[in-house]
């Protein structure tokens, strides 16, 4: 069992929130050919990886020299915590910011069989290897510069957590009156269809529906600053329930990067 302070614990799941930054942030990039500020949040943290290196050694510390009897735990507890993470995001901001859905063995594209051995063997690795250096940084540390250094961390952390907490939540109402205009419009292009002897009021609505299109084009170019990391950081986000708006969303921001 490792004996830390708050602050250690705190600087520990710093470290390897931004090691598996590093690694999602590289591993995204090579495979969308392009480099992929992967992540929920705007800095270089991922705090699924420091939240699941946090249970992994606790949960893994007493079987630490047994391979199978890491493996197994860490396999275990990080892919609860990624179901739990997954669920409560999707639940809260209605976006999915990633989806296994096109992996075997996967359930609701929360978590897939394939994830669950990558954290088991990074549960194995991050004992054996990874957690040496992270342990002898903890523990030499001087205090003064342990506490100032995570507290500075803290409040940059903290601050970006807020800010992309807020942006999350503006993304889901952005995306829900993209949503509402597109119902709108389904229901406008309708009529205009069966209006084929009228002349006036076939204009009219094809004048409204010009109008909406409009709207939604100057809701998205407004947002879209706002937003573009957050949906390019994110190459297999999905929503159940805004998928034609986000859809929409991510077609606009490929044609405005191309101008």
């Amino acid at each position: 069992m490792y004996h830390y302070t708050v602050a250690q614990w705190l600087l520990c799941f710093y470290i390897y929130s931004f090691i598996g930054w590093c690694w999602e942030s590289l591993y995204v990039s090579f495979l969308q050919k392009r480099w992929v500020n992967r992540g929920f949040m705007r800095g270089p943290f991922l705090p699924i990886y420091g939240s699941g290196a946090l249970i992994m050694l606790l949960v893994c510390v007493p079987f630490k020299n047994h391979l199978l009897l890491t493996f197994l735990p860490g396999m275990i507890g990080a892919t609860l915590l990624e179901l739990a993470t997954g669920a409560a995001m999707e639940a809260l901001f209605r976006v999915r910011y990633w989806d296994y859905s096109e992996r075997k063995l996967n359930y609701k594209g929360y978590i897939c069989l394939e994830a669950s051995l990558l954290w088991g063997v990074f549960t194995v690795l991050m004992n054996l290897l990874l957690h040496r250096p992270v342990h002898w940084l903890l523990t030499h540390l001087p205090p003064f510069w342990l506490q100032a250094g995570t507290a500075v961390i803290t409040l940059l952390v903290g601050t970006d957590f807020v800010l992309s907490f807020l942006g999350a939540l503006n993304l889901r109402r952005m995306l829900d009156r993209i949503e509402q205009m597109k119902t709108d419009l389904a229901v406008m292009q309708r009529r205009l269809d069966a209006m084929v002897a009228f002349s006036d009021p076939r204009r009219d609505l094809e004048e409204k529906i010009l109008q909406t299109r409009e709207k939604m084009r100057v809701l998205v170019e407004s947002r879209k600053k706002l937003h573009i990391r957050r949906i390019l950081g994110n190459p297999t986000m999905v929503s159940r329930r805004y998928r034609h708006a986000l859809e929409d969303v991510r077609q606009f921001i490929r044609e405005s990067r191309k101008k």
